[in-house]
């Protein structure tokens, strides 16, 4: 006799723990339907149970836990593995598709470059490569200014979970196409598997492009300070922002971020280029940010920042 399902499982509890480990530790509803067709066919065991049969009986002899997640006024379920220690920035992947990645004030906090320790996630998943429109693609102060006055787009593509007692809010965002330049694989601290996030240069960029993602204006000031004994690369950084090809010109923001964070006079320099360039060119004023309150103009970066930010300025101008 092959006893009960119960008896089944435990008899199988190794492979099923090997199959469990083989998915990231959490388990869809896809993934349990494999693994209840690996145990009818491999084992032929289960034969007469159910997929939610499978699932009460896993979460019941504790080889699971369940998470619900409200997506899209709906509910997903993942279940977790009980004998590994997940964190709940790979359950909040585990709703992306498997190229997105922890972006934004995700990314600082893994790099260990801001102080917060969010409950919210951020998650970009790339858009596929678009032409440039050639009408916007030419700044003038004016669309700028009309630009910058009105809220900064938000998505609503939003889900939340409660994970060891701690409710989680995750922003899936469906940023530009970049070909997921700066993005790597690693395994944090606390993680059970490696994931897909940005490194410290793309994750400064990120932040400096979308500061409402990020913590703020603030954060992203005080993220390139933390991110200076980290030894951030700003030939790297401005590698990449030159290969993502933005029509705003964020190295402004950049060179802002750079001079009030005191970096050497060399990696300032290195941003001041593009500077004098645009200076050649066609010099813009621009804005840290959407809606700043009592914007005032920074004199070396040509950058609007809001009044109430504070700025160490001791630095000195290179």
């Amino acid at each position: 006799m092959k006893g009960t399902a119960t008896q089944q499982l435990l008899d199988n509890k190794m492979d099923i723990l090997k199959f469990i480990s083989n998915h990231g530790n959490i388990l869809n509803r896809s993934s349990l339907m494999e693994l209840l067709h690996t145990l009818q066919k491999q084992k032929n065991i289960l034969n007469e149970t159910t997929l939610y049969g499978l699932t009460t009986l896993l979460v019941r002899l504790n080889f699971l836990e369940s998470v619900n997640i409200l997506y899209q006024k709906r509910l997903l379920y993942r279940y977790l593995s009980t004998t590994t220690k997940l964190n709940a920035y790979e359950i909040a992947l585990s709703i992306a598709p498997k190229k997105a990645h922890l972006s934004h004030l995700s990314a600082l906090y893994i790099n260990g470059i801001t102080n917060l320790d969010p409950s919210t996630i951020y998650i970009n998943y790339e858009q596929s490569p678009k032409p440039i429109n050639k009408s916007n693609a030419k700044l003038t102060q004016k669309k700028v200014d009309q630009a910058f006055l009105k809220p900064v787009r938000k998505t609503n593509n939003i889900a939340t979970f409660i994970y060891h007692n701690r409710s989680y809010t995750v922003i899936l965002l469906n940023g530009k196409h970049t070909n997921y330049i700066g993005v790597q694989v690693i395994k944090p601290l606390n993680f059970s598997n490696e994931v897909r996030v940005s490194n410290i240069e793309r994750s400064l960029i990120e932040a400096t492009i979308r500061p409402s993602y990020s913590g703020g204006v603030s954060e992203v000031l005080l993220s390139f300070k933390n991110a200076k004994s980290e030894a951030v690369s700003i030939n790297r950084l401005l590698s990449y922002l030159k290969k993502m090809k933005y029509i705003y010109p964020y190295f402004q923001n950049i060179y802002f971020y750079v001079y009030y964070a005191h970096y050497n006079p060399i990696q300032l320099k290195l941003v001041q280029k593009l500077l004098d360039k645009s200076n050649k060119a066609n010099q813009i004023n621009f804005y840290l940010d959407h809606q700043l309150i009592k914007p005032k103009l920074d004199p070396y970066s040509k950058v609007y920042y809001p009044e109430n930010m504070i700025l160490d300025t001791d630095s000195k101008e290179f």
